[in-house]
């Protein structure tokens, strides 16, 4: 078993998400892609399952990829870039127990902030239809784990709480922006999550209303029609953070 790393990427992000302004997380893979962003003067990047998924192993974002190759990826990162990595964590891998031990991993890699899903394990892409959630209760149970885990991990990483529910469905019923929120609420006020993604909201003011009711730093990943909101209007509605998930790899891929 690997020592607990001596890091404090998690405090440096927090110290960003916690700030007036927006903290720009561009999608990246790479050690490489990891190292240009750092010097380009970047306060963090996202590490998506799905790009990880397709640039590593070809093989599509539907929850194939398993923990230990996730956390081996970010490891890859970490030993060769200070810069804070806000790594996907799916659904955690399983239940409460996998959860515990994916996120005691991904602390022992340097893993600055990990992400914690509800929808149903296997999952599916985080913005393809037929997403099924799980329920409230066992979504905060998964984040308690994720907490403890940390804690124990005597680690400084984020866990980051993420509702689907906006275009999935529990008990065979669509969700709704106001469940996403009330479940956001209860992530970060009953699991003790520190940081709520709310995932696909709509519109620009769905946005707004789930940064103003959501306690503690907010990212909400825009999901509605084009044009997306610019960086002024995600300072105005307050959000912690903007992910770009594909936004280094689409590049890369078109240059290609």
């Amino acid at each position: 078993m690997e020592s607990n790393m001596s890091r404090d990427a998690g405090t440096r992000l927090k110290k960003s998400l916690n700030s007036p302004e927006v903290t720009i997380l561009p999608g990246a893979y790479s050690p490489v892609i990891a190292t240009m962003l750092e010097q380009l003067g970047f306060e963090g990047m996202f590490m998506p399952g799905s790009q990880t998924n397709i640039y590593e192993f070809g093989m599509p974002d539907i929850g194939l990829m398993s923990m230990r190759e996730m956390v081996d990826a970010a490891r890859r990162v970490t030993a060769v870039s200070n810069l804070p990595v806000f790594m996907d964590g799916d659904t955690g891998w399983g239940n409460v127990l996998n959860v515990y031990r994916a996120v005691q991993e991904s602390a022992w890699a340097g893993v600055a902030m990990m992400s914690i899903e509800d929808q149903e394990a296997p999952k599916k892409s985080g913005t393809s239809a037929g997403r099924r959630c799980i329920s409230q209760e066992e979504a905060i149970g998964k984040i308690r784990a994720a907490v403890a885990a940390r804690d124990d991990a005597e680690s400084d990483m984020l866990i980051a709480a993420r509702t689907d529910l906006i275009g999935g469905e529990i008990n065979g019923k669509a969700g709704t922006f106001e469940e996403a929120v009330d479940r956001s609420i209860a992530f970060v006020e009953e699991g003790g999550a520190d940081v709520a993604w709310i995932n696909t909201p709509q519109t620009f003011e769905d946005m707004r209303i789930a940064c103003e009711k959501i306690p503690g730093p907010v990212i909400p990943l825009y999901g509605g029609p084009p044009p997306a909101p610019t960086l002024e209007e995600w300072v105005q509605i307050g959000a912690s953070g903007v992910l770009y998930p594909s936004m280094t790899t689409s590049v890369g891929l078109q240059a290609v």
